[in-house]
């Protein structure tokens, strides 16, 4: 888990930049910082990297990494997990190794296989450049869900320069300013969609799609990244298995995946919520050899919202014979508001929960007992039909393809169970359908976005496998890993995602959507899972919060009028004509007084709240 950047130009990148993205990405590498700079074609490519050792932690796996038999050289932020075994596969074609990283295997498969070989063979999280040593051809690089980011910048007679980090590459064009991207901020105050196209919230500035390598092609007058998408490679069939052995091969994938995770040359523990997904992660964690008077767990409480997972939490550790951290996050306004301000520079975008920042208090808490690696339950919602929403899509999905039958005996196995339909929320559900919802109201788009194209964020005319593909492609776990990669990189912390292992996410794809989907629950299968392994209040619990969910009571109760201050009519997000403050301010200020008619739900009032707190943080590389 590191940083990495990279420039093309007609000479060195200048001493003086390569040390300040040193400093603006040492928060992603603080153990070692390295530098590397050589020809291509015509050019000059500089290489900068900032390492956080977890796998080989001596000097000899330190980043640039070049290879003494190709010339070949890679900067690479993540982890394969599988490098073990691709090591001995290597080997026996007579490859030698100097070292026990991670990085060497990736460059010596790289080197063997080739570019679309090599990213069939890996199972990890990764961004990487790598420079062919024979070919002098230079490729960027993500894994298959984008669990690790990789930006880059072009244009404007500028040179080709991508990094970890978008605010890198904003210190690499200064002074250059860049314009909002419309788009990118329409999506995200009208849908909450962030991360979900190659642009950024910075016109110009983009990020290399998940699942996707890029090329850099020498134009002549420029360069410019040509995109090959890697995965899947193939559309996903449904499987005719029974379910007893579906759920067999679900429990031996996890459990492997998990496996995978736990190594790690440094200390390593779990985030802990009282829900399924961390719950099992943990089980099967403990079954892979994870002792219980090691187990390093880290969960977020706070009993004064409703939300509150403690008695879950409780249920699981005394379950499981294990220990977490209970760590209690209540911040009032002023404490909100100047936490945004900090996270939001490590995030670089506005973001739409304030999650974020009670998982930030997580990784500090990892920090400070000397927890460097820390395994994440994200992605069972993605990959089992979690949210509620799917509930909705499985019944169109069975409504389209003529099977009203089973439409209407899914619809009551859920009415009877009390599972879904009791926690419909209007706001959430407008952002699906083109239908007015009661309740939601029309968001005040100011007039610089008022003409935007809505993006559609439904399902479309696929099935519920489609749309579980474009979750994790496009509109939620990019979203996620995102603002988990900030949260623990703000702390020098690694998280990894046991469910989002390529092999688990093409099986649970091809799942029948009744073992998702059935008997009136979700995550149906991963609830059988876990029915032997945990206690049966988590494995059959009803209600989806997750490690911490801001309600309206609690954020006035908390933030009050301080909170309320933070918009007024000079405020930017006006200023910018991103919101028009004559029809936006008196439901902001309904909301603060604590009216439930305000038409802002939770997520609209944090969005804009933090879109302001992003204008003041990026106001010197913006054109406003």
């Amino acid at each position: 888990m590191c940083g990495l950047f990279g420039q093309i130009g007609a000479a060195d990148a200048p001493a003086k930049l390569i040390a300040l993205i040193h400093d603006l990405q040492r928060h992603r590498g603080p153990d070692d910082r390295g530098t590397w700079s050589g020809t291509f074609g015509k050019s000059r490519l500089s290489l900068a990297f900032q390492r956080l050792a977890i796998i080989d932690l001596t000097s000899d796996a330190a980043q640039p990494f070049e290879s003494r038999e190709s010339g070949s050289v890679i900067v690479f932020n993540g982890e394969i997990y599988n490098y073990r075994e691709l090591r001995t596969e290597l080997q026996a074609q007579g490859i030698v190794f100097r070292t026990s990283s991670d990085t060497e295997v990736l460059l010596a498969a790289l080197d063997r296989f080739g570019i679309d070989e090599a990213l069939k063979k890996l199972n990890g999280m990764f961004a990487f450049a790598w420079l062919c040593g024979r070919t002098r051809r230079l490729f960027l690089a993500r894994d298959r869900i984008g669990e690790k980011p990789l930006y880059y910048l072009s244009g404007h007679g500028a040179p080709l320069t991508f990094a970890s980090e978008i605010k890198s590459l904003l210190a690499s064009a200064a002074p250059r300013r860049f314009a909002p991207n419309r788009r990118v901020l329409h999506n995200f105050l009208v849908n909450g969609t962030v991360d979900d196209s190659e642009q950024t919230f910075f016109e110009g500035v983009y990020s290399l799609p998940p699942a996707a390598y890029g090329e850099v092609i020498d134009l002549g007058d420029r360069y410019e990244v040509t995109v090959t998408r890697y995965w899947p490679q193939a559309a996903v069939s449904e499987s005719s298995r029974s379910l007893a052995s579906h759920i067999d091969e679900c429990h031996e994938l996890l459990g492997d995946s998990v496996k995978l995770r736990l190594r790690s040359d440094v200390p390593l523990g779990f985030l802990l919520s009282g829900g399924i997904d961390s719950s099992l992660i943990a089980a099967l964690a403990l079954q892979k050899g994870v002792s219980r008077e090691q187990f390093s767990g880290f969960s977020v409480v706070n009993p004064s919202i409703d939300t509150d997972e403690s008695t879950w939490i409780s249920s699981v550790t005394n379950h499981l014979r294990i220990s977490t951290n209970m760590i209690l996050f209540d911040p009032n306004g002023p404490e909100i508001v100047k936490q945004l301000e900090r996270y939001i520079y490590f995030h670089d975008e506005p973001v739409s929960n304030l999650a974020v920042i009670a998982q930030v208090a997580m990784m500090e808490a990892a920090r400070e007992q000397g927890i460097t690696v820390l395994l994440s339950g994200q992605g069972g919602d993605e990959l089992f039909c979690g949210y509620n929403k799917y509930f909705y899509f499985g019944m169109q999905e069975l409504l389209r393809a003529h099977h009203p039958w089973e439409a209407t005996r899914l619809a009551w196995s859920f009415m009877r169970n009390g599972t879904v339909l009791r926690y419909f929320s209007p706001s959430d559900a407008a952002r699906y359908v083109r239908l007015p919802l009661p309740g939601t109201g029309a968001l005040a788009l100011g007039p610089a976005l008022v003409d935007t194209p809505r993006a559609d964020i439904g399902i479309g005319r696929g099935d519920v496998r489609d749309r579980q593909l474009a979750d994790l492609l496009r509109f939620s776990a990019p979203a996620i890993t995102h603002a988990e990669d900030r949260t623990s990189m703000s702390q020098s912390r690694e998280v990894r995602f046991p469910f989002l292992d390529w092999r688990l996410m093409e099986f649970a794809l091809s799942l029948p959507l009744d073992n998702k989907l059935g008997e009136g629950w979700t995550k149906r299968i991963l609830r059988l899972v876990g029915e032997p392994l945990l206690p049966p209040e988590i494995t059959w619990r009803k209600d989806k919060v997750g490690h911490f969910s801001a309600t309206q009571r609690w954020l006035v109760m908390r933030g009050g009028d301080f909170l309320r201050t933070q918009l007024n009519a000079g405020s930017r997000i006006f200023a910018c004509g991103f919101l028009d403050p004559a029809r936006f301010l008196p439901r902001w200020d309904r909301f603060w007084s604590g009216a439930t008619n305000s038409g802002l739900s939770v997520r609209s009032m944090v969005s804009a709240l933090t879109l302001e707190i992003w204008l003041r943080a990026f106001a010197d590389e913006l054109e406003l």
